[in-house]
C-alpha cells in the first residue's frame, strides 16, 4: 500500500492507474492545500493488502466508516472521513479480479 500526500509521489504509481490517483490527490491538496501531512492522504492500495491493512493505516474501520464510493476509470476510490474538517483518506483500489478483493468487496 502507497500513501500519497502529493501529487510529486505519483512515479510509484503504475501507469495506466495513476489518473484516478492523481485525481484524488488534486482533490486533496485543493481542499488541504499542497502539503495536507497529517490531515489526510490518498491510500493507493496494492494486490495483496487485506482489510485489515487498510483499517489500520486509515485508523478507522473501513467497512462502517465509508463517506463515499465511485469508480474513477479502472479504479475503485472511497472517501473516510476523519471528521467534519474535511480531513481523511481517499482509497483508490483497482478494480480487478483477484486484486485486494477484501478491499475491493468493501468499497
Amino acid at each position: 500500500m502507497l500513501k500519497l500526500t502529493s501529487p510529486f509521489q505519483l512515479s510509484s504509481i503504475p501507469q495506466p492507474h495513476s489518473p484516478p490517483t492523481l485525481n484524488a490527490l488534486t482533490n486533496l491538496c485543493s481542499i488541504l492545500g499542497p502539503d495536507p501531512n497529517d490531515r489526510g492522504f490518498v491510500l493507493f492500495v496494492e494486490e495483496n493488502d487485506t482489510l485489515d491493512d487498510v483499517n489500520h493505516v486509515c485508523h478507522r474501520n473501513l467497512e462502517t466508516s465509508i463517506e463515499a464510493t465511485f469508480q474513477d476509470g479502472n479504479c475503485l476510490i472511497g472517501v473516510v472521513l476523519w471528521g467534519n474538517s474535511g480531513a481523511g483518506v481517499t482509497i483508490v483500489c483497482l478494480n480487478v479480479d483477484g486484486y485486494a478483493e477484501e478491499v475491493a468487496a468493501v468499497l
